[in-house]
C-alpha cells in the first residue's frame, strides 16, 4: 500500500465499515495496522468524529435486515 496514496472508492468502502462496525472503526482509529488503508485516507477517516457514527443506534439492525431481504 503507498503511504500517501487516497483511494475515494476505498475511503467511501472503509467509512461504511466504520458505520457498521465499532471494532473496525476502533482500529482505524487506534494503533492497530490497518493494512487495507493507506496513511493518508486512515489520516482521512481519523478525522471522521466518532459521534457522527453513532447517531443511529439501529444503523446495523436495519442494514443486515436489508440484506436478509435481498439475499435469496
Amino acid at each position: 500500500m503507498s503511504e500517501g496514496r487516497l483511494e475515494p472508492r476505498r475511503v467511501q468502502q472503509a467509512l461504511v465499515a466504520m458505520l457498521l462496525d465499532p471494532e473496525f472503526a476502533a482500529r482505524v482509529r487506534g494503533d492497530a495496522v490497518v493494512p487495507e488503508l493507506s496513511a493518508r485516507e486512515r489520516e482521512l477517516l481519523r478525522g471522521v468524529d466518532p459521534r457522527a457514527l453513532a447517531t443511529d443506534p439501529h444503523r446495523r439492525a436495519r442494514a443486515v435486515q436489508v440484506l436478509v431481504e435481498e439475499l435469496p
